[in-house]
This record gives structure tokens, C-alpha cells and sequence, in this order.
């Protein structure tokens, strides 16, 4: 590398010069070439498709779009000239943005021989403005700009003293609140409305300085109207939705709105409990800023709130569970498989519930909106090489359903994974679609590739996963790093061979034999029907990587002691092999036969990939720098924990069986008929679940009363100026 230096700087400057030169020429064919390419684009699909499939796919800023679709309009009859001058594309840009008469101006010169860079354009238009106002009148436009200028300075010393007053009514609030509201009682039939004099002439001194910092408000920001949707949601809301809710708030304690006085219920903006702060929380928006706040208070006050999570196609569980490693708690869980939701319910105490994409209603989903993470493996047969790819015109495609999820969920980040075949040039006018109107919502959107195997795991499993990060969120997603990879012989030698070294030397031989030939490798991706394939799959997995691929045997277990006879004999394809290779937790269990147990697993998203994406998103809501996935998860994830579905009274831990709803009972007796075994078995179980569930409801809300959350207060009058 050091001969390489030396030889560059031994060059002749003018070689070195005329190769410059020529890069020149080469950038600027190239970029004006793209151009057009993109123009014979546009008679494909919409304009709108085309700017959000060039921003995710091309890796085109969505600024240089404009320009780009303008070029033929306003620069085409002058590309000869622009490519024989080697223009590049930010003075491109800056003429096609600029008015019509400097940036003739600009190709005058070009034709002259005059080198045009943006201070020239910048310049030119100074001088164009110039010649057509006048130069007095252009003197008065730069006394304006001046004065503008050195006004606007002193705006933030206006925002401070707001802050600072602000600061101060709030301090009143909170002494008001302490002084005659107080801690709820433990008796929900007591009367906490306080109607002495002192309360009402506080309450009206509040309520007067309240008028005088609403004054000052507007004099700062005017009038700021709340958006359509209300004040609901301004906590995860746009800083003009939160600026909107504190304007709000000031305007209900300046007309007395507060605590029992004017109608109002508490301290929030619908009627509601008394000790609620929903105003006061609006009024802190307003607080003056501290710009040398210590960023580990920032780290220690994310890594304090729970980030959620509500998953659709959520399968076997293979994403909740990295995501559960990667910080996340499930909202829900929703699936329409049978046999998968019973595999969620009897691992975790996961809220799970068993339906259709499309019957679940937009009302059902408001109760999510603004989460943190809206995720799911999107129906992938649609688009899998292995299949028709009929794409949008398959009817189990489920990606619209997903752009209505995040439609009414609104949720802050969002993900969802595929297989390779939804990038395909077939699907391209489609994904553009997928963009669009998922841009339209206001995310910022990639679409990244990842492979299982540079994620730990012992198979080549290529997946793309579309990530969506809403505009307001300060981070970055970035692309997780390639972490460690390992082979077959790895991961699978415990599973295959767990009776190594007891004696058995046929056996030791056998598993010897296997470890050598193919324990170094890595397996193709496991799919949902592997098992019971028949083509030349099944012999790359026997001939290539050293398994039997047999239905019969698909729920066998490891080969005994004593049942090996030849050394060349073929371990078969197992649930459990096909486990450890999408890498589920040892202590995972599936529901169903064999079969149905493989092709959960062969559906599911790896959770070590799901755990690095989780990461990267959790990085990003956080506005933290991206970091690779080796970082530590924000929540500890322990396969002890698998099973557990509820905690005693007292902390210690137990175990239950998977509840079956009185549903799930109806439909095995409509699946298998009434001669279905065990049927009046489940059914009386499912009633005493339902019993016990009512139950504790019961005592929860008894409980909830006894402490005092649900107060209804008596209602007094306004407080009267007089």
C-alpha cells in the first residue's frame, strides 16, 4: 500500500490533471444519463410511486426529486450545452430552482465560456432583481431584511420570559392541588369538593394569572389551533400538536375550567379523575429550555419507559420474542392460525388474539394508536419464488391491510418482513404503491436485506424487512451490523448426537462421520414445507448438507443408542433440527402434530434478527446513535422465563396450562364433529376459565374502589369575580 502511495505522488501533475478531468466528464454523463433514465420512468407509473420507489430503492434524496422531474421542462433543450461544460448536479439544481430570467442569464454565460458555480447563480439573481425593481427599491428590500433580522433575535428572549411565567403557574397550580384537592380518599361515596372561601378566591387568583400568561402567549406564537384529531394523543404528538394542547390548557385555567369549578371534572381536558395532571403535563411543553442538560439523564429516562409493541402475522412467536429481548413489551399479538396462537399462549403470558387481519376494526385498533412499534412477517407466498407470485393480485396478500394498521395505529416506528421475492423487478410497480402511501403517512421508509446466517445462526435465511420510522421521531435507523456466524456442526451437534461418548462405537463413528462432512456447513433456508418436499430440495439437503428428508419422521426424536447400523445412514430433518436452526429458545414448545409444529417454525422470522432490528428501531425512537447488534438488549431475556403465565400474590412464580376459551372448544367440535375426544372435558374446563376470569375481574374492580382510583366528585359553581 505504501509502494501505491509513493508511485501516486511520483506522478506526473499533468497525467494527474488530464485524469481529473476526464472523471469530470465521466460524473457528468453519468448523472445527466440517470436523468433521463428517470424520465422514460415516468411513463411506467405516477409521479407519486415513482419519487418514494427512487427514495427507498434508488437511494435518491427526495430533494433532488423535484429538480430531477423538472429537467426536461426547463433545461432539456440546453443539455448539450450543460453535459459539454461538465455542470454538476447541485448548479443543475440551482438553475432549474431559480427564475426564469437569471437562469438565462446563467446559460449566457455557460455559452460565453464563463465557469457557473451557485455563487454566480446567487449573484446573477441579486443583479436580475436589481435591474427590475430599481436600485432604490432594491436598497429598501435590504433595509427590510436588516431590520427582520435583528428583531427576530430578541424572539427568544419573548420565548424564555413565557417559559419562565409558565414556570411559575405551574408552581401555583401545584400549590392550589396541595392545598385543597389533596391525595384521594380511601372511601370512593366521600365528598372531596372543597367549597370554602379561601379555595374559590385562590381558584380565582389562579385563573387571573392564568389570563395574563395566555396574553403573553399570544403575543409570542398568536393563535394556535389544535389539530383534527384533538387533544388526544399530544404526548406522542408533532410539536405544533403539543404547542396546539398547551395553548389549550391555558385557555381552560384563564376561563376557570379546573379542579370542580366551571363544569370541569380535575385537571384534564375531558371530564375525568380528579387527580389527573393532563393540563399541567400540556403547560410543560412551555417550560424554558436547559441547553446543558446532561445526555446520561436522557439515556436513564428512555431506558425507564417501556417501549410496546402490537404484532400482526405474529406466527410461532419467533419476532415478539426478539423483540422482547430488544426492550419491547406486546400491546397484542394477533394471528389467524390456530395452532400458533396456542404455541403463544403456552409460552408467554402474551395477550394473543385469534383473527383475521382484515376482521380486526379500526375501532379495535384506535386503542393502540401512537405505540411505539407496530410489527409482523407479512404473508410471504404471495411473493416467494417457491410459488406463483401472483403478488397484489393473490388474495392472501396482506400488505394493504398492513398500510391500514399503520394508517389507524399511527404507531411511531414499524416494521415488516418478507422473503426475498417482494424485491423482484416484477413487484416493482407494486412496492412503489407500498412506498407511497406509506410515505403519504409521514415515515421515513427503507427497505433493507439481512441474512439469518450473519446473525448467528447455522442457515443462509435471505429476508428483506421494510422499516418505517414516523418523520417526528429524532433518531436514525440504521442498517444492524453482521454479527457472528457459526455452522451446522455448531448448532446441531447436541441436538443430532446427544449420546456421544457413552460407549456406543458404531454410534460415536457414525456421528463422527456426519461432523466431518457437514458439520463445517451451513444449511439453505428451512421452509414451512421442507419437510415433506420431494424435488431437488430434498436432494440438496440429502447429498449437500447430510439429512433425510422424510414426512414420517419429521416429530422423531435423536437416533438411540444401539440404532445405528452403517455409518452413512442420514439423520432425518426434525422439528427439533429445524428449531435450532431458525433459532428458537431450547425451551420453546409448539402445539400441533409434527407437521404443523414444522411449519410454524419454517414461517417464523429468526428471533436474533428480530432482536437486531428491534434494537436498531429502539435506537432510533430514542434518537440515540446507531450502534451494532452486539449492543446489550434494554431488557434481560431469560429462557427461565418461558412457561411462566402469571405471577402469585406473594412474587412466586407459577405455571398454568393454556387456558382454551369456550370459542376454541366450539370450533374443534365444528372441525372434528361431537365424537372429538376429551370434547366435554375441554368444554367443562373452558367454563370454569371463563368463571375464574369473571372472578377476577370482580375483585379487580373491588380493589381498584377500596383504593380510591374511580372518584366521582360533586359539582359547584363557578367562582365569581365579583
Amino acid at each position: 500500500m505504501a509502494e501505491t502511495a509513493d508511485n501516486m505522488t511520483s506522478e506526473d501533475p499533468g497525467a494527474l490533471m488530464k485524469r481529473i478531468l476526464a472523471n469530470r466528464k465521466s460524473i457528468a454523463k453519468a448523472q445527466f444519463d440517470m436523468i433521463a433514465s428517470i424520465g422514460r420512468m415516468r411513463s411506467t407509473m405516477s409521479d407519486d410511486d415513482l419519487r418514494s420507489f427512487l427514495v427507498v430503492e434508488c437511494g435518491i434524496p427526495r430533494s433532488d426529486l423535484p429538480s430531477i422531474f423538472a429537467f426536461d421542462a426547463t433545461l432539456g433543450s440546453f443539455e448539450a450545452l450543460l453535459r459539454k461544460r461538465c455542470i454538476p448536479f447541485h448548479v443543475v439544481k440551482a438553475l432549474i430552482t431559480t427564475d426564469a430570467d437569471t437562469r438565462q442569464a446563467a446559460l449566457d454565460a455557460l455559452a460565453d465560456g464563463t465557469e457557473v458555480d451557485i455563487p454566480t447563480v446567487a449573484r446573477l439573481r441579486r443583479l436580475t432583481i436589481r435591474n427590475r425593481i430599481g436600485a432604490s427599491a432594491y436598497a429598501e428590500r435590504g433595509r427590510q431584511r436588516a431590520m427582520t433580522a435583528a428583531a427576530s433575535k430578541q424572539s427568544h428572549l419573548r420565548v424564555q420570559a413565557l417559559g419562565e411565567n409558565v414556570a411559575t403557574l405551574l408552581s401555583e397550580i401545584d400549590a392550589f392541588t396541595e392545598r385543597f384537592v389533596g391525595e384521594p380518599p380511601c372511601d370512593p361515596n366521600e365528598d372531596v369538593v372543597d367549597r370554602s372561601e379561601a379555595c374559590i378566591s385562590a381558584a380565582v387568583t389562579l385563573r387571573s394569572n392564568a389570563r395574563i400568561v395566555l396574553r403573553e402567549f399570544k403575543s409570542v406564537y398568536g393563535e394556535v389551533e389544535l389539530p383534527s384529531k384533538g387533544v388526544t394523543g399530544f404526548r406522542n404528538g408533532s410539536h405544533r400538536h403539543k404547542l396546539a394542547a398547551a395553548h389549550e390548557s391555558l385557555k381552560r385555567f384563564a376561563d376557570g375550567k379546573f379542579a370542580w369549578y366551571g363544569k370541569f371534572s380535575g385537571f384534564a381536558f375531558e371530564h375525568g379523575y380528579l387527580w389527573q395532571t393532563e393540563l399541567q403535563d400540556a403547560l410543560a411543553y412551555l417550560l424554558p429550555c436547559d441547553p446543558e442538560q446532561d445526555p446520561a439523564s436522557d439515556e436513564n429516562a428512555e431506558a425507564a419507559k417501556p417501549l410496546r409493541f402490537l404484532e400482526i402475522c405474529a406466527g410461532a412467536g419467533g419476532q415478539a420474542i426478539g423483540l422482547l429481548g430488544a426492550g419491547f413489551e406486546p400491546a397484542r399479538l394477533y394471528d389467524m392460525d390456530l395452532n400458533a396462537t396456542r404455541t403463544l399462549k403456552k409460552n408467554w403470558s402474551w395477550p394473543v388474539t385469534r383473527k383475521r387481519l382484515e376482521k380486526v376494526s379500526d375501532r379495535d385498533l384506535q386503542q393502540f394508536q401512537g405505540i411505539d412499534l407496530l410489527a409482523g412477517g407479512v404473508e410471504c407466498r404471495p411473493f416467494s419464488q417457491a410459488g406463483k407470485q401472483l403478488g397484489a393480485s393473490d388474495s392472501r396478500n396482506l400488505f394493504d391491510e398492513a398500510i391500514r394498521y399503520v394508517k389507524v395505529v399511527r404507531p411511531r416506528a414499524f416494521f415488516f418482513e418478507n422473503v426475498e421475492g417482494f424485491t423482484d423487478k416484477k413487484f416493482l410497480k407494486y412496492r412503489a404503491s407500498v412506498f407511497r402511501r406509506l410515505k403519504a403517512l409521514d415515515y421515513r421508509i427503507g427497505l433493507h436485506k439481512l441474512n439469518a446466517h450473519d446473525f448467528g445462526l447455522a442457515q443462509s435465511r435471505p429476508r428483506v424487512v421494510l422499516v418505517g420510522v414516523h418523520k417526528d421521531e429524532p433518531g436514525l435507523f440504521s442498517l444492524p451490523k453482521d454479527g457472528i456466524t457459526t455452522t451446522m456442526g455448531e448448532a446441531l451437534a447436541d441436538v443430532i448426537f446427544p449420546h456421544r461418548g457413552l460407549g456406543d462405537v458404531d454410534y460415536d463413528q457414525w456421528a463422527k462421520k456426519w461432523l466431518a462432512n457437514y458439520g463445517s456447513k451451513v444449511a439453505t433456508t428451512v421452509t414451512s414445507s421442507l419437510y415433506k418436499n420431494k424435488g431437488k430440495m430434498k436432494r440438496r439437503w440429502e447429498n449437500d448438507l447430510g439429512f433425510a428428508v422424510d414426512p414420517k419422521h419429521v416429530g422423531d426424536g435423536p437416533a438411540p443408542l444401539g440404532s445405528i447400523e452403517e455409518p452413512t445412514t442420514l439423520p432425518y430433518l426434525t422439528v427439533d433440527v429445524a428449531r435450532v436452526l431458525q433459532g428458537f429458545p431450547r425451551a420453546w414448545r409448539f402445539e400441533g402434530k409434527a407437521d404443523r409444529q414444522f411449519h410454524q417454525i419454517g414461517n417464523a422470522f429468526p428471533p436474533q434478527m428480530s432482536k437486531a432490528v428491534g434494537l436498531a428501531i429502539a435506537r432510533a425512537l430514542s434518537g440515540r446513535m446507531p450502534n451494532s447488534i452486539d449492543a446489550p438488549p434494554l431488557v434481560p431475556f431469560s429462557e427461565f422465563l418461558i412457561g411462566v403465565k402469571s405471577a402469585t400474590p406473594t412474587g412466586s412464580t407459577r405455571f398454568t396450562l393454556n387456558a382454551m376459551t369456550i370459542e376454541d372448544v366450539e370450533e374443534l367440535r365444528d372441525s372434528y364433529g361431537t365424537k372429538f375426544p376429551e370434547l366435554q372435558k375441554l368444554r367443562a374446563q373452558a367454563k370454569r376459565n371463563r368463571r375464574a376470569r369473571k372472578r377476577n375481574a370482580r375483585e379487580y374492580q373491588q380493589s381498584q374502589q377500596s383504593c380510591g382510583q374511580v372518584i366521582e366528585t360533586a359539582e359547584a359553581e363557578e367562582p365569581s369575580t365579583s
